[in-house]
């Protein structure tokens, strides 16, 4: 697997053992380069109840463009290796805001942040904002993963029918590709609001999936249909969910159905997440 930039958001003094145990189980390369920016998150009542301070210096300048909580940022501001592992690895800390970390993004193969920190509530420019939504403008693939130490055991993969569900899928091939070598993936095929695939396009579409993913199952699905999810779904294996934007945009039928699902069988869910970066 070719090296890669990935980027941690972490939470203010979270020391990263939970994404860089997945690096290592299933992304590592010695020479990774390993960014963590730490933010502090908070819950909607904290922001009420904190009260905001001075701009404040961050990595030795004088950032008068934002405002901060107590606690905020956290970070020391050098280079060092990860512990057990080659000298070529480097891993950056930054103290840093959502802003620089969406900069980074740019220039990065992909970003990972637990659960937790994902569906959290963090600052930016000193109002108070859905790091979900945040993370909708990033231009390099987000990757939610458990708040537990777990491992994927089976990749779904969402189609609709748009160019970015496709993207989607193609950049999930470039960014993990071993992964998803090793594990069962099942392509979930909508209902398309601009009609079905024609013949052609969707034997295009299957020979595609099929060079690239070794054991591959195609299931579509409607709203009349969504209950036959079940029986495509390993229900005993954690998935790694991967569409082109969040959850809450999924058709309804399909985000009830996944919910129902997680509930019954308490599997841990990945979510691989791509946006247009705007």
């Amino acid at each position: 697997m070719n090296r890669k930039k990935i980027l941690l958001c972490l939470n203010g003094s979270d020391d990263g053992h939970l994404e860089t145990g997945f690096i290592e189980r299933n992304l590592e390369h010695p020479r990774n380069l390993v960014v963590r920016f730490h933010l502090e998150a908070i819950s909607p009542e904290e922001v009420l109840e904190t009260q905001a301070v001075p701009a404040k210096q961050v990595n030795g300048k004088h950032n008068h463009h934002l405002s901060y909580y107590s606690n905020v940022l956290t970070g020391h501001g050098d280079v060092h290796t990860l512990a057990g592992s080659s000298s070529s690895k480097r891993q950056v800390i930054h103290s840093t805001s959502v802003k620089e970390l969406l900069t980074e993004c740019q220039f990065a193969d992909l970003l990972i942040i637990r659960k937790a920190n994902y569906e959290s509530t963090c600052l930016h420019y000193g109002n108070k904002k859905e790091m979900r939504d945040l993370l909708k403008k990033s231009d390099c693939p987000v990757l939610v993963i458990p708040d537990e130490i777990s491992d994927i055991e089976q990749v779904l993969l969402i189609y609709d029918g748009s160019t970015q569900a496709l993207n989607a899928i193609k950049t999930l091939r470039m960014t993990m590709n071993s992964l998803c070598r090793e594990m069962p993936v099942t392509i979930i095929i909508t209902c398309f609001n601009n009609g079905n695939l024609s013949s052609n396009e969707e034997k295009m579409l299957i020979e595609y999936l099929r060079l690239h993913f070794k054991d591959l199952g195609i299931h579509k699905v409607c709203e009349e249909s969504a209950h036959t999810l079940q029986f495509a779904v390993d229900a005993e294996k954690n998935p790694l969910l991967v569409i082109n934007t969040t959850e809450q945009d999924l058709p309804a039928y399909l985000s009830d159905e996944l919910f129902l699902l997680s509930q019954t069988n308490h599997y841990q869910c990945f979510q691989f997440l791509v946006s247009s970066g705007k």
